[in-house]
């Protein structure tokens, strides 16, 4: 386990850990943390279950990243590659009670941080999704320097970004009024791109298994207040 910590104390931060995973996407994982880095209320850890990131790179970023192997040997580290595994790996070293796990190529909004972070706490049962959209194209090199440099901003990736058709979403709102949500018990309605979740939570889950079959996400239901969250993730 590895420690990059650039963050500022002075800086104010949302007590949550986020967690991601991820080999050989590197590109993506260094967007994710450009646009944490950026976020309005950055997240305190930053949990990345990697084997081959650059330490270098991770040092530039004003985020505290924990960085931890996904293997402890190295034998075919990509075909033993498991994103449910590694996600129980993060939560384990979790250093907060609020847990929020990205896909590594999420790129967070602005507010998208402090937004989960505020409904987790105003409903700390509930399982909380949030509201993603996707982009038309890879960002391209300039873009992400760009992402980087905290010069790409929400409006030019709403403009790169469309919602997913097949799935209910939330009309665009002002950005100071209160995110959207809505409670449903479709356990078919929870994809693991984007939660949040208390720690006592995932731990009366249990843990993650590497596709979340329909059994799984019905038990998921069953066991919790399901709620999405409108957070604007890109």
């Amino acid at each position: 386990m590895m420690h990059h910590d650039k963050a500022s104390p002075k800086r104010p931060t949302a007590p949550v850990s986020v967690i991601t995973t991820c080999y050989g996407r590197n590109t993506h994982l260094y967007n994710l943390l450009a646009a944490l880095a950026n976020s309005s209320t950055p997240p305190a850890e930053v949990i990345i279950v990697n084997d081959d990131a650059d330490p270098k790179r991770l040092n530039e970023y004003a985020l505290n990243i924990v960085q931890i192997p996904t293997t402890k040997d190295g034998n075919d580290k990509q075909a033993r590659f498991d994103i449910g595994h590694n996600r129980n790996i993060g939560a384990t070293h979790a250093s907060f009670d609020a847990l929020i796990f990205l896909d590594v190529d999420c790129l967070v909004a602005a507010d998208s941080i402090a937004g989960l972070y505020s409904k987790l706490t105003a409903h700390p049962n509930a399982l909380l999704m949030g509201q993603p959209k996707y982009l038309t194209r890879p960002l391209s090199a300039a873009e992400s320097a760009a992402l980087s440099a905290g010069m790409l901003n929400n409006a030019a990736l709403d403009a790169l970004s469309v919602y997913n058709p097949y799935r209910p979403n939330f009309a665009p709102t002002d950005s100071l009024a209160p995110a959207a949500m809505t409670q449903t018990e479709d356990f078919g309605a929870f994809w693991s791109l984007c939660f949040a979740i208390t720690r006592q939570q995932f731990d009366a889950l249990g843990a993650l298994t590497p596709l979340m079959s329909a059994t799984a996400r019905r038990t998921l239901t069953l066991r919790f207040a399901h709620a999405r969250a409108a957070c604007r993730f890109i």
